[in-house]
């Protein structure tokens, strides 16, 4: 029995999001779903889940058919298709069991109270069925990224008539894990394709594909580009396709503006820096340079940040820019340091609000006029700041949440370049975008650096890392414990040094 969608064609006003698109899903395959920013992903994610309503097309799956634009959830439900999204529902504060619970239903007991051992039951059941390292009663928040992620796709998969079949549909799953806890979730995912599972795979690190798909369709403005087999799936094949230009071309014209900063003053400076995961950090950026962060999840990268921005509290050491101290002012950002959280759609996007609003909120003062606002003037300089970050919209006024995730990450950092910062810190910028989009955020903060800007990046990308910085700093367990530049930057050393590990030619 395969899942097919014919024909899918949806339109949004006079933008078509989807073309025609052909894709099928066969037992017990991985299927990749690859494309860039805007390409059409999620919004073929959303036809086959119900979610938005095709304009014409079919969906089948064995011998029952329908029209598309007749697939409703419940429909999409009944026919055993579970989706994770790339946000993901799960609540890190609630328990394993009461996320579980919250995905179908409490059990009740006398009185309609809740059957917590009923609920604990069923929650062992599906760790062990899952294979998962986990406890029922252990809070989510306290598990692994890769077990967190384990628990979000037991829990979608749970209600399944069947432990066999189906359309498992996963949406950026290992946007936010490390190189070695992907390899954990792939054999978990492998695991499932091989029960019979339908597996739809959507992912930006294409790096991940090759000896893991077994087959990969590329969309590019919603149409379908090709397919390739699982001997035919290569990084550089996927980024021609996806981009339309080849990848030795992106990467030469991004390494043609690598900053040197090595003559540069220091402007930033951390000495001895303790608070939360973070033990002992001490690093230093000069004026134009980008420093790298690298190191396991929960070194204290994240933390790190957040305490030069002011959002937390050091316990000891100092963070100093240009000899002066950044004082704590009770988790007040510092007016010279700009910050591009790790997860935007929580912290940083204004999803009802225009591309404009979200682009101005942090400055909307310098388009005041004598006591009123220049909507001319901010409007033709958003139009600017669209063109120069090579932002993809329907006009300055569109609402936010229709934009690609890259077309907003790159609104977010233009909106803290706006500020015009001393500082700017990045959080995984550009986790969840795809090759192109990455390409693009880059260009713009080695542009942004090479007029002065001290920028400090935390990523679990350590090719980003590499392709960026001028030097990395390395943490673990909360100390910095080496900085790595020139030719020792390589992922390979990165990766053995957050693990503790000694490279000797460091």
């Amino acid at each position: 029995m395969t899942f097919r969608a014919e024909g899918i064609t949806k339109r949004f006003g006079p933008t078509v999001a989807l073309d025609g698109v052909d894709i099928e899903l066969r037992p017990g395959e991985i299927h990749a779903l690859c494309g860039g920013n805007g390409s059409g992903k999620s919004t073929l994610i959303k036809t086959i889940t119900g979610v938005e309503i095709a304009d014409s097309g079919t969906f089948s799956i064995g011998e029952i058919a329908s029209a598309a634009p007749d697939v409703t959830p419940a429909r999409s439900h009944e026919w055993g298709i579970r989706c994770l999204h790339q946000q993901g529902s799960t609540f890190g504060s609630l328990t394993v069991t009461e996320n579980f619970a919250a995905g179908v239903g409490f059990p009740r007991g006398f009185g309609g109270r809740i059957d917590w051992r009923a609920a604990r039951k069923h929650s062992r059941e599906l760790l062990e069925e899952f294979e998962i390292d986990a406890s029922p009663d252990q809070l989510l928040e306290e598990l692994r990224p890769v077990t967190r992620q384990m628990v979000a796709i037991a829990r979608v998969l749970q209600d399944r008539s069947d432990s066999a079949g189906g359309v498992l549909i996963l949406d950026e799953p290992t946007a936010s894990l490390s190189a070695a806890d992907v390899d954990r979730l792939h054999e978990a995912v492998v695991r499932f394709a091989e029960t019979g599972t339908m597996v739809m795979y959507v992912t930006h690190r294409l790096g991940d594909l090759p000896g893991f798909a077994s087959r990969a369709t590329v969309l590019r403005d919603g149409r379908v580009v090709g397919e390739l087999g699982a001997s035919e799936i290569r990084h550089d094949r996927l980024v021609e396709m996806i981009v339309g230009v080849s990848e030795e071309e992106l990467l030469s014209a991004a390494s043609s503006h690598v900053v040197d900063a090595s003559a540069r003053d220091e402007r930033l400076v951390l000495k001895d820096v303790v608070g939360g995961p973070v033990k002992g950090a001490s690093l230093s950026v000069g004026a134009g340079e980008i420093v790298g962060v690298a190191g396991l999840v929960g070194a204290g990268r994240s933390s790190l940040l957040e305490m030069v921005f002011g959002t937390q509290e050091p316990q000891s050491g100092s963070v100093e820019l240009d000899g002066e101290p950044l004082t704590w002012r009770s988790g007040k950002p510092h007016d010279q340091v700009a910050l591009v959280p790790e997860n935007r759609v929580i912290d940083a996007a204004f999803l009802p609000l225009s591309l404009t609003e979200n682009i101005v909120a942090t400055t909307t003062g310098r388009c005041w006029r004598k006591g009123f606002l220049n909507h001319r003037a901010e409007r033709a300089e958003v139009r600017q700041i669209i063109a120069d970050s090579g932002i993809k919209a329907a006009s300055e006024e569109a609402p936010f949440q229709t934009l690609s995730g890259g077309n907003q990450q790159k609104a977010i950092v233009a909106r803290c370049l706006r500020g015009e910062p001393e500082v700017l810190l990045l959080d995984e910028p550009t986790q969840g975008v795809d090759f192109a989009a990455r390409a693009a955020i880059h260009e713009t903060i080695r542009t942004a650096a090479s007029e002065g800007l001290c920028v400090l990046v935390v990523s679990s990308d350590l090719e980003e890392l590499v392709l960026m910085c001028n030097k990395v700093v390395v943490l673990v367990d909360g100390v910095t414990t080496s900085t790595v530049s020139g030719p020792d930057l390589t992922p390979e050393n990165l990766e053995r040094l957050g693990f503790g590990e000694v490279v000797s030619s460091v």
